[in-house]
């Protein structure tokens, strides 16, 4: 399946054939949650100060944390405490937060059985 591309432009075969040229729907997006990620986020990089936002891109392969993270979240949100104490946020948000940037992370560090031995120091992103 060709891969969709954000601006709209079309992408061609070696034979010039045109493969895509629909723009990606962002009209689909539940924008309410949109919303409550971007608080979630913002929450995260105001409790870690000044260099917050996107701390956890210079933190290394940090993927099996947020993995943790994300069964913490969900649950609490499985034993019937939807609301995160700190942020007052749902458990989901942070939860879907956590997911994006292992989602991140895996796109930097390939998938967790690609990694050459199982107890790794935390490494740096490749440049």
């Amino acid at each position: 399946m060709p891969e969709r591309t954000m601006g709209g432009k079309a992408r061609t075969s070696k034979a010039g054939k045109q493969l895509f040229a629909e723009k990606l729907r962002w009209q689909v997006l539940p924008w309410r949650e949109i919303e409550e990620l971007a608080a979630v986020f913002d929450f995260g990089a105001r409790k870690r100060g000044e260099h917050g936002a996107h701390s956890w891109e210079r933190m290394g392969d940090v993927r099996d944390e947020y993995a943790a993270k994300i069964l913490r979240h969900f649950t609490e949100w499985r034993l019937g405490r939807g609301v995160d104490p700190e942020s007052g946020r749902s458990h989901l948000y942070h939860l879907a937060s956590d997911a994006l940037i292992l989602a991140a992370l895996d796109r930097v560090y390939g998938l967790p059985g690609n990694r050459p031995g199982q107890n790794n120091p935390r490494k740096t992103p490749p440049a």
